[in-house]
């Protein structure tokens, strides 16, 4: 999935950032239309994101500094599968909107917590024009901690629940996340 990125702004002095990254998703994973179950989608897809983050102080008295807010919003984009299943239908997919919400606070230079919002809507697909009633809509609420180890790596302690869900499988999930980034 080859991405580029861009800071529309990026102001550290205010802790005030602004990106746009585009995704694009290739057909190159294997497909066989006979298979119910595939790596590849047999379509192309382009996911579009903005991103907002601000950094701010509460004040000592209110919990101090160290607050982080970042907002995203997506959309992706998808081509139709012309081979889907044996009798080689169209398959079309609808555009999946997705927002994402965070306030995070540092306890230490090394150390945070962050209270997490997710929310996707969309997504329907039909096959030879005909609506599979399956568009997503969920809200999932997630909360983390992070620690960075050492610089570049990071431990991720993660807790999600589903708030409500629609065509999906509601979830309570616990995550841990060791990542490394050069």
């Amino acid at each position: 999935i080859p991405a580029v990125g861009l800071f529309l702004i990026n102001k550290p002095e205010t802790k005030t950032y602004l990106g746009f990254t585009q995704y694009v998703s290739m057909p190159i994973g294997e497909y066989e239309n006979s298979k119910s179950l595939n790596f590849g989608s047999n379509r192309w897809s382009f996911k579009s994101e903005l991103g907002f983050s601000q950094g701010f102080d509460f004040g000592e008295r209110w919990a101090g500094k160290g607050w982080n807010m970042d907002l995203g919003i997506a959309v992706e984009l998808y081509t139709d599968n012309n081979d889907y299943t044996v009798s080689s239908l169209s398959q079309e997919k609808d555009p999946m909107w997705t927002l994402d919400a965070h306030l995070s606070k540092d306890i230490t230079k090394d150390a945070f917590l962050s209270l997490d919002y997710n929310f996707h809507k969309g997504g329907e697909t039909s096959v030879e024009g005909i609506d599979m009633k399956d568009e997503t809509e969920n809200h999932q609420l997630q909360l983390t901690a992070g620690y960075n180890l050492f610089p570049g790596y990071q431990l991720l302690i993660q807790y999600r629940t589903t708030l409500s869900e629609e065509n999906g499988a509601a979830t309570d999930r616990f995550g841990l996340r060791f990542m490394y980034a050069w």
